[in-house]
């Protein structure tokens, strides 16, 4: 309540939402303080405004007892912005309190008149990962056909290059293309951080939850009833998923220490950490200074001059005449000697099935996930590509870039 009070004066818009344990449906003492304080404030009740007294937000099956306490709050510059106020209640709500939802209109400008646009946190963003292993690969496999095959009718027609001017360009456009397309072809991978997905689920829990759910509906579209039989089977639905939940959470932490036991007793670290890091996580600790270096780019530098020191030539007379003895031997060096040297689409597949799975993406954000799931007609493009490359003495520009972690 303090902070509410004395909160900053140049702030516009503020939300305020929580439990309050104030029912503003049934009259009692506290009742008119808190409409002073909400008053004082300038803060509009959202549920009470957009919706109906039959409403309640708390719910106890064993006390059987319910009410109206949860509420959102705006300030009366933000109230005019509100679109809808919902109780969003289901089967699978194993809380007493049921969740309140407020729809709030885009265009909410703040004191200077600038649109108010959603600050995305960079860390929240990297920590979420694609889980291709919770993915339907039939749906990732048709959208990158659907992305691949107007770059690959593209490669088709590049058969003599040598008309044009600029081929590298051409080139590394054509794989721009090719990694614009795999990444347009996710949208249907589903995104999570390593500890969303419950690792403990089972089908016995989809059963109890899938019926709980059931159970709700079908209490829903009879009007809710507080007695009877339909009352009564909604509640033990409820009932024997949230048991269920928590047997199984048990039973997960008692399977897990075991397999934490075994992996020490084979000493067998690595995979334990894996395996470990894999289901929870990591905590990334980013060193504060390094070679007396603070700052990012400072860290960075001092990298790139450590590294860059094992590059240099012991001497410099003999590195010479090496480079020379190469680019002599270079000058006459073809890999079209009969035309058998170019890549076939086997050569392609098979390098691209030896890739291992689970490892990090380069610069253009590729992991291997993304070539194995994805349709042929990658495998042929790549082929036509790396050709071109091949046939034209030429390098794609990302191939001269890194990632230092």
């Amino acid at each position: 309540m303090n902070y509410i009070s004395n909160r900053d004066a140049s702030v516009e818009h503020y939300i305020v939402a929580g439990d309050f344990n104030c029912s503003y449906t049934q009259s009692n003492p506290f009742l008119s303080v808190f409409n002073c304080f909400t008053d004082s404030c300038n803060l509009v009740n959202t549920v009470c405004d957009n919706m109906n007294s039959s409403i309640v937000t708390y719910r106890h099956a064993t006390l059987n007892s319910r009410s109206l306490i949860d509420y959102i709050f705006v300030s009366d510059s933000l109230s005019n912005c509100v679109l809808s106020t919902t109780i969003v209640d289901s089967g699978v709500n194993l809380s007493d309190h049921i969740p309140v939802v407020v729809k709030v209109s885009s265009d909410v400008y703040n004191s200077c008149g600038c649109v108010v646009k959603k600050k995305m946190d960079n860390n929240s963003l990297n920590d979420k990962k694609l889980r291709w292993d919770k993915a339907d690969i039939s749906k990732y496999y048709e959208s990158t056909e659907l992305f691949l095959r107007p770059v690959f009718d593209e490669l088709c027609s590049l058969i003599d290059m040598s008309l044009v001017a600029d081929y590298s360009s051409v080139i590394n456009n054509c794989y721009s293309k090719i990694v614009n397309a795999l990444l347009a072809s996710d949208k249907v991978i589903p995104r999570a951080t390593s500890n969303f997905y419950r690792h403990w689920w089972n089908p016995m829990l989809d059963a109890c939850k899938n019926k709980s759910i059931e159970c709700f509906n079908l209490w829903n579209a009879v009007g809710r009833p507080e007695v009877g039989d339909i009352h009564i089977q909604t509640k033990q639905a409820k009932l024997e998923y949230k048991n269920m939940l928590n047997e199984c959470k048990e039973n997960s932490d008692n399977i897990f220490g075991e397999d934490l036991y075994n992996s020490m007793m084979s000493k067998d670290m690595n995979s334990f950490w894996k395996s470990w890091r894999s289901k929870f996580g990591r905590k990334n600790m980013p060193a504060k200074s390094v070679d007396g270096c603070n700052d990012n780019e400072d860290i960075a530098l001092a990298f790139k001059n450590f590294f860059s020191l094992t590059c240099i030539p012991n001497n410099v007379d003999i590195h010479e005449g090496h480079r020379q003895a190469f680019l002599s031997d270079f000058a006459n060096y073809s890999v079209f000697e009969d035309h058998k040297n170019l890549f076939t689409v086997e050569d392609v597949e098979s390098a691209i099935l030896k890739l291992k799975k689970g490892k990090s993406a380069g610069m253009d954000k590729i992991t291997t996930e993304y070539l194995i799931y994805a349709h042929p007609c990658l495998i042929v493009s790549l082929k036509l590509l790396f050709n071109l490359m091949l046939s034209l003495y030429t390098v794609l520009c990302l191939m001269s870039l890194a990632r230092v972690f």
